[in-house]
């Protein structure tokens, strides 16, 4: 697997994975492999990751009027979908290697 530099899979979620899944993986890798359980965490592992499109705190968008005002472009626009933006999205990840999607 990793001489063939073969990726890794990739499982992405809204909710957090149950420990018992992590726990069935690394026991099937560390069997097939004939490697330990502390080294299997190696390759499986867990993680979130967090997305916000826009953020008004970190580097705000600004509109120049006509009467040279400047206003935050979420204030000036009225689309709702620019407040959506906003929000942050948290999602989970699982790593682990493709072979044990085969069987």
């Amino acid at each position: 697997m990793i001489i063939n530099r073969d990726l890794l899979k990739v499982k992405l979620s809204s909710e957090k994975f149950p420990i018992e899944e992590i726990q069935q993986l690394l026991d099937r890798f560390s069997k097939e492999n004939a490697i330990s359980q502390q080294d299997a965490h190696y390759f499986i592992f867990k993680g979130k990751i967090k997305n916000q499109a826009y953020s008004k705190e970190a580097e705000p968008i600004r509109i120049l009027k006509k009467d040279k005002t400047i206003e935050d472009v979420v204030e000036a626009s009225d689309q709702l979908n620019l407040k959506a933006l906003s929000k942050s999205v948290i999602k989970y990840y699982i790593c682990f290697p493709k072979q044990l999607l085969e069987k």
